[in-house]
Protein backbone atom coordinates (compact mmCIF):
# COMPACT_ATOMS: atom_id res chain seq x y z
CA UNK A 1 0.00 0.00 0.00
CA UNK A 2 0.96 3.40 -0.75
CA UNK A 3 2.01 6.24 2.11
CA UNK A 4 -1.40 7.99 1.36
CA UNK A 5 -3.07 4.47 1.61
CA UNK A 6 -1.72 4.28 4.96
CA UNK A 7 -2.28 7.97 6.15
CA UNK A 8 -6.30 6.99 4.87
CA UNK A 9 -6.13 3.78 7.31
CA UNK A 10 -4.92 5.40 10.35
CA UNK A 11 -6.84 8.54 10.23
CA UNK A 12 -10.35 6.45 8.80
CA UNK A 13 -13.65 5.70 11.29
CA UNK A 14 -11.88 2.78 12.51
CA UNK A 15 -7.77 4.24 12.16
CA UNK A 16 -5.88 5.01 15.86
CA UNK A 17 -4.76 7.73 14.39
CA UNK A 18 -7.44 10.26 15.69
CA UNK A 19 -8.06 8.55 19.34
CA UNK A 20 -3.89 8.56 19.66
CA UNK A 21 -3.48 11.87 18.21
CA UNK A 22 -6.33 13.52 20.10
CA UNK A 23 -5.42 11.76 23.49
CA UNK A 24 -1.74 13.32 23.15
CA UNK A 25 -3.15 16.60 22.66
CA UNK A 26 -5.51 16.42 25.83
CA UNK A 27 -2.65 14.78 28.19
CA UNK A 28 -0.87 17.99 27.17
CA UNK A 29 -3.40 20.56 27.00
CA UNK A 30 -4.73 19.61 30.74
CA UNK A 31 -1.30 19.45 32.21
CA UNK A 32 0.36 22.65 30.25
CA UNK A 33 -3.09 24.53 30.94
CA UNK A 34 -3.59 23.82 34.54
CA UNK A 35 -0.01 24.66 34.79
CA UNK A 36 -0.61 27.48 33.67
CA UNK A 37 -3.46 28.68 35.35
CA UNK A 38 -1.69 27.70 38.56
CA UNK A 39 0.94 29.97 37.72
CA UNK A 40 -0.55 32.86 36.11
CA UNK A 41 -4.21 32.68 37.58
CA UNK A 42 -5.56 32.85 33.84
CA UNK A 43 -8.67 30.77 32.73
CA UNK A 44 -7.99 28.26 29.86
CA UNK A 45 -10.13 30.63 27.80
CA UNK A 46 -7.78 33.05 28.04
CA UNK A 47 -4.61 31.36 28.23
CA UNK A 48 -5.78 29.83 24.33
CA UNK A 49 -6.41 33.17 23.26
CA UNK A 50 -3.36 34.62 24.31
CA UNK A 51 -1.02 31.75 22.95
CA UNK A 52 -3.30 31.07 19.75
CA UNK A 53 0.14 30.80 17.56
CA UNK A 54 1.89 28.71 19.82
CA UNK A 55 -1.07 26.37 20.50
CA UNK A 56 -1.14 25.99 16.99
CA UNK A 57 2.30 25.30 16.38
CA UNK A 58 2.14 22.32 19.25
CA UNK A 59 -0.97 20.79 17.52
CA UNK A 60 1.10 20.27 14.31
CA UNK A 61 4.07 19.31 15.80
CA UNK A 62 2.31 16.06 17.60
CA UNK A 63 -0.02 15.55 15.06
CA UNK A 64 3.07 15.07 12.39
CA UNK A 65 4.96 13.65 15.25
CA UNK A 66 1.63 11.18 15.67
CA UNK A 67 0.84 10.53 12.10
CA UNK A 68 4.74 9.81 10.66
CA UNK A 69 4.90 6.42 13.00
CA UNK A 70 1.05 5.31 11.82
CA UNK A 71 1.86 6.00 7.86
CA UNK A 72 5.43 4.17 8.21
CA UNK A 73 3.20 0.90 9.96
CA UNK A 74 4.09 1.34 13.13
CA UNK A 75 0.82 1.04 15.21
CA UNK A 76 0.13 2.00 18.56
CA UNK A 77 -0.02 -1.18 20.00
CA UNK A 78 3.28 -1.98 19.23
CA UNK A 79 4.61 0.84 20.28
CA UNK A 80 5.30 0.03 24.02
CA UNK A 81 8.99 1.49 25.12
CA UNK A 82 10.12 0.52 28.69
CA UNK A 83 7.06 1.87 31.31
CA UNK A 84 5.70 3.31 28.86
CA UNK A 85 2.39 1.04 27.39
CA UNK A 86 0.27 1.46 24.92
CA UNK A 87 -2.52 0.37 26.81
CA UNK A 88 -2.18 3.36 29.54
CA UNK A 89 -1.38 5.72 27.42
CA UNK A 90 -5.24 4.97 25.55
CA UNK A 91 -6.01 5.21 29.47
CA UNK A 92 -4.41 8.32 30.17
CA UNK A 93 -5.57 9.39 26.93
CA UNK A 94 -9.14 9.46 27.42
CA UNK A 95 -9.24 10.76 30.96
CA UNK A 96 -7.66 13.16 30.54
CA UNK A 97 -9.52 13.85 26.76
CA UNK A 98 -13.31 14.11 29.60
CA UNK A 99 -10.94 16.13 31.90
CA UNK A 100 -10.15 18.83 29.90
CA UNK A 101 -13.50 19.04 28.05
CA UNK A 102 -15.31 19.01 31.73
CA UNK A 103 -12.85 21.65 33.20
CA UNK A 104 -13.12 24.01 29.55
CA UNK A 105 -17.17 23.40 29.37
CA UNK A 106 -17.30 24.16 33.23
CA UNK A 107 -15.43 27.30 32.79
CA UNK A 108 -17.21 28.38 29.69
CA UNK A 109 -20.99 27.71 30.60
CA UNK A 110 -20.39 26.98 34.83
CA UNK A 111 -19.67 28.46 37.58
CA UNK A 112 -17.10 31.09 36.54
CA UNK A 113 -14.24 29.74 38.70
CA UNK A 114 -10.67 28.74 37.56
CA UNK A 115 -10.34 24.83 36.53
CA UNK A 116 -7.57 24.53 39.17
CA UNK A 117 -10.23 25.35 41.88
CA UNK A 118 -12.47 22.65 39.89
CA UNK A 119 -9.52 20.02 40.36
CA UNK A 120 -9.16 21.27 43.91
CA UNK A 121 -12.94 21.11 44.92
CA UNK A 122 -12.93 17.54 43.38
CA UNK A 123 -10.14 16.00 45.15
CA UNK A 124 -11.53 17.17 48.26
CA UNK A 125 -14.87 15.50 47.39
CA UNK A 126 -13.57 11.96 46.48
CA UNK A 127 -11.01 12.64 49.99
CA UNK A 128 -14.40 13.20 51.70
CA UNK A 129 -15.73 9.77 50.54
CA UNK A 130 -13.19 7.77 50.93
CA UNK A 131 -12.82 8.66 54.70
CA UNK A 132 -16.37 7.76 55.10
CA UNK A 133 -15.51 4.31 53.97
CA UNK A 134 -14.51 1.76 55.84
CA UNK A 135 -11.25 -0.55 54.86
CA UNK A 136 -13.11 -3.21 53.37
CA UNK A 137 -15.56 -1.20 50.95
CA UNK A 138 -11.82 0.36 49.81
CA UNK A 139 -10.50 -2.44 49.08
CA UNK A 140 -13.59 -3.78 47.08
CA UNK A 141 -13.23 -0.85 45.55
CA UNK A 142 -9.63 -1.01 44.36
CA UNK A 143 -9.88 -4.53 43.37
CA UNK A 144 -13.01 -2.84 41.21
CA UNK A 145 -11.13 -0.33 39.36
CA UNK A 146 -7.84 -2.64 39.03
CA UNK A 147 -9.81 -4.86 37.21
Amino acid sequence: PSKLDALDRAMGFKGTAPEVVNGRLAMLALVAGLGEELVSGKPIGQQVVDQYFGIALTIAAVTSGSLVPLVKGVEVKHADLGPFKSVAEKLNGRVAMLAFSYLALGESFGEKRLAIDAVKASFAEVTGVLASLDFKAILFGSAIFLL
